[in-house]
């Protein structure tokens, strides 16, 4: 792509076409049926893990592979549920996070599996990786057959895969054509053979060096980046990632001038020179001062100088007419500019560099040369389990500020419903749905100062109790704690005049699921207590229930207004208000949320106020009847 509207200091571009299609030719050289590991550590070669999951998913990936435990916790943050293979030893404070987040180790002790057995609760599968001439951290033949047998004692693991790795499959053809026989010759003594055995990474897909296998691991060609010189792979895969930046000053060198630090670049001529606001902090290897290469106007120009940590300069002499902001290439698919070719100017690798380009670039997603997605600069996911309460707090109020466009309100949202549910952070959050109340007032009264009422409420909601109250008090302040008790799910304010007893408030049914619940009725405090449980109630903790709960008391006819308030994260909000049909009435709503006008329905003795059954109504939301 051009720079064109674009406004960074630096970009990296990721053509998720260009993977798909190497994805896509990679796959043509296997066998049917060949599982595919996409392998993402490093956050996929600093392509970005998430992104190119999701797109290896799509294009057929049955694993994913990645270094450490973190890694694969922030693939499941995101939602990726492919399995995930962790190709590097663990440690055993890692544990936690591995069995948390569904992850497969890579197992070489039996110390960690012991653990790992005790920590899991269901069947937690493994890999273990041997060595066929890496060195590294794949174990002896010996001991595999040492952690196989442990494995079938431990009732919580189960033995998925074995695998090895080549040391030199790009470069010696010999070499990993002998760690291939030692595999398959090791494999073909097993007694009983692992679900998934896989070997060969990239090269050793090119090189058809795996024959006992039924997975492959696609790491580097599958970014596109060729690191073997005798593999002419031209026009079948391709660079994926491109970085990007532009002139930020244009200046003339005269003849015997020297540029950057060090002055290790003295001009023999008069030339031009550009600056370019991007260094080693940003991934560009200080070791390509003096032979670092970036293409600007189709004009291949030479780093000079010292590549410094901000900045580096390059000769713009050969350019007709360079402009402030012109685009500049520094490492993209072109052979002057690609990963391999720039690494071997400084005898560098071209893994290295994939890995630390970009580091304050902000990261373009593209397919079919639009963009489709865009991370921020420097840290690219956020994982709100590694910051602190007060620093969330910041960060929360800080976003729906930006989301809102307006700080005061933004201040509202955040202190007067979001702050509410961050004090209660130790606790379930607890929400309704399909929340119905209906209140009915009739002339039949007792003192004729008062209507007689019946309610009826019900409501979805998870318990988090095996009991639950509901409270009844002559004046607001006795009721007031009742607002704040999490397992009170009814409470109605009775006059003063009326005094606290069943006479003036009757319980008369309550159920849940249909299940009628055992009351216990107690006085206490200038309020009226029913405590309801039952023996059932235990197994409904934390599954969603239907509550029905009925009463009848009495209402004063002079207190003119019927106030009902929305006291808990509601999905789903009705009330209907019936009354005597000689009884003129008004409804007046205040609803927090999605729908701030909810709909009314009108007749001669009733008026019903709906939210919807999708809408969420948040709390401190009322409705006010006027009589």
């Amino acid at each position: 792509m051009n720079n064109s509207g674009f406004t960074e200091r630096s970009r990296v571009e990721i053509n998720l076409t260009d993977f798909e299609n190497n994805f896509k030719y990679l796959k043509t050289l296997l066998k049917p049926d060949t599982k595919i590991m996409q392998i993402v550590k490093a956050d996929a070669y600093g392509h970005g893990a998430y992104e190119i999951s999701k797109t290896a998913e799509m294009s057929g990936a049955d694993f994913l592979g990645v270094a450490n435990a973190e890694e694969g916790r922030v693939l499941r943050y995101r939602g990726l549920t492919l399995p995930i293979l962790i190709l590097s030893p663990s440690l055993p404070d890692e544990i936690p996070f591995i069995v948390e987040n569904n992850l497969t180790p890579t197992v070489h002790n039996t110390e960690f599996l012991e653990e790992l057995s005790r920590k899991s609760s269901k069947l937690f599968p493994v890999h273990i990786n041997v060595n066929t001439g890496m060195g590294r951290s794949g174990i002896k033949f010996e001991d595999y057959f040492k952690l196989e047998e442990k494995i079938k004692n431990l009732k919580n693991i189960k033995l998925e895969g074995v695998y090895s790795h080549f040391a030199e499959s790009e470069s010696d053809n010999e070499f990993t054509s002998e760690q291939s026989a030692k595999f398959t010759e090791f494999v073909n003594s097993l007694a009983l053979k692992p679900e998934f055995i896989h070997l060969a990474n990239s090269f050793g897909i090119i090189n058809n060096s795996d024959n006992i296998c039924n997975m492959v691991r696609f790491g580097i060609l599958s970014y596109g980046i060729n690191t073997a010189s005798d593999k002419n792979l031209n026009g079948k895969i391709k660079q994926v990632m491109s970085f990007y930046s532009a002139v930020s000053a244009i200046n003339l060198i005269k003849k015997g001038e020297t540029v950057g630090y060090g002055r290790t670049y003295k001009a023999e001529s008069d030339i031009k020179s550009a600056v370019i606001p991007v260094g080693y902090a940003d991934g560009y290897d200080f070791l390509l001062s003096n032979k670092g290469k970036a293409i600007i106007n189709n004009k291949l120009c030479k780093v000079i100088g010292r590549v410094s940590m901000d900045m580096l300069t390059v000769d713009v002499s050969e350019i007709e007419n360079p402009q402030i902001g012109d685009e500049v290439l520094l490492l993209g698919d072109a052979p002057d500019v690609n990963f391999v070719n720039t690494a071997k100017k400084y005898g560098g690798s071209a893994y290295e560099s994939a890995c630390q380009i970009g580091r304050r670039a902000k990261r373009f997603y593209l397919k079919n040369n639009k963009i489709v997605e865009d991370e921020p600069l420097s840290r690219r996911n956020f994982i709100s389990k590694d910051f602190s309460d007060k620093k969330l707090d910041n960060i929360i109020e800080s976003a729906v500020r930006q989301r809102l466009q307006s700080s005061e309100t933004a201040e509202i949202a955040y202190r007067y419903f979001l702050k509410q549910l961050f004090a209660d952070k130790d606790n379930n959050i607890q929400y309704r749905s399909n929340f119905k109340h209906t209140v009915e007032f009739s002339d039949e009264d007792k003192t004729g100062d008062f209507y007689r009422v019946k309610t009826s409420l019900s409501f979805r909601k998870k318990p988090l109790y095996d009991n639950f109250v509901i409270a009844c008090a002559s004046d607001s302040s006795a009721l007031e704690k009742y607002f704040n008790m999490r397992n009170c799910e009814y409470r109605w304010l009775l006059d003063s005049g009326l005094n606290i007893s069943e006479d003036n408030f009757k319980l008369i049914s309550v159920k849940i699921n249909e299940i009628k619940m055992n009351v216990t009725r107690k006085n206490e405090n200038n309020s009226l207590i029913f405590e309801c449980s039952s023996p059932l109630l235990r197994n409904f903790i934390g599954k969603e229930v239907e509550f029905n709960i009925k009463t009848t008391t009495y209402y004063p006819k002079k207190s003119h207004q019927l106030t009902i308030f929305c006291n808990e994260i509601t999905k789903g909000f009705q009330v209907k208000f019936k009354f005597p049909e000689n009884m003129k009435v008004e409804v007046s709503s205040v609803f927090s949320g999605k729908v701030k006008f909810p709909k009314t329905i009108r007749t001669d003795s009733s008026i019903e106020v709906i939210s919807g059954k999708e809408n969420w109504v948040l709390p401190n939301s009322g409705i006010i009847f006027g009589y």
